[in-house]
């Protein structure tokens, strides 16, 4: 099995050997925690054991693997276009992300956060690149994770296409609206007309 942790018999402190088990082996040279108190009684009784008992417990926390969830956003400041990809709640720490135009062209990063840490012990990333969108590109965050059976492509929608197609929807919600009211129209002037022209007739036979 392969070592994440060690232990300096000579200090008494654990040393991490991967930087996974960072904030493990400070929590576990905390000398102000009870459990690490209790820890270092019993290391001196019986070390294998609870080492082979650490190293479950790392080796599980390190196999972990959580998916990210990912949201993509975009500013336009004149022709140019900021797009803002954000990669959140994923572990372990290593991820790729980048800017793809079409799906299979790399876009160049302007802007990249380190990978920062959450709360509850995921990890957040923000990728960002400038363009200038011409009809027809598509633009796409790519994002691979060890949590994922292949890689994720999530599409960048510019705020014209959507307002575009809302309008289209629109009109054509209207122009049906229009026809069917015509129709409507048509036939009660056709029904009015048929009914004032029979009894003009009727008016005219009763008095000759």
């Amino acid at each position: 099995m392969k070592e994440f942790i060690t232990f300096d018999t000579q200090n008494n402190r654990f040393i991490p050997l991967m930087p996974e088990a960072y904030n493990f082996t400070q929590k576990m040279n905390n000398p102000e925690d009870p459990w690490q108190r209790e820890m270092m009684y019993h290391m001196k009784k019986d070390c294998n054991i609870i080492l082979e008992g650490i190293m479950t417990y790392v080796k599980e926390e390190l196999e972990k693997k959580v998916r990210p969830g990912v949201k993509v956003m975009g500013r336009e400041s004149g022709e140019i276009t900021k797009l803002h990809c954000l990669v959140y709640g994923f572990y372990p720490r290593a991820v790729d992300v980048k800017w793809m135009k079409k799906r299979t062209d790399e876009v160049p990063t302007y802007q990249t956060t380190h990978v920062l840490p959450n709360p509850d012990g995921t990890y957040q990333i923000r990728v960002s690149a400038e363009v200038i969108p011409q009809e027809g590109d598509r633009y796409s965050c790519y994002v691979d994770h060890s949590s994922l059976e292949e890689p994720l492509l999530v599409d960048w929608e510019p705020r014209n296409s959507t307002r575009t197609h809302v309008l289209i929807v629109v009109l054509v919600g209207l122009l049906i609206v229009s026809i069917i009211a015509g129709v409507v129209i048509y036939k009660k002037r056709k029904t009015i007309s048929t009914w004032t022209s029979n009894h003009t007739v009727r008016c005219l036979e009763l008095l000759r």
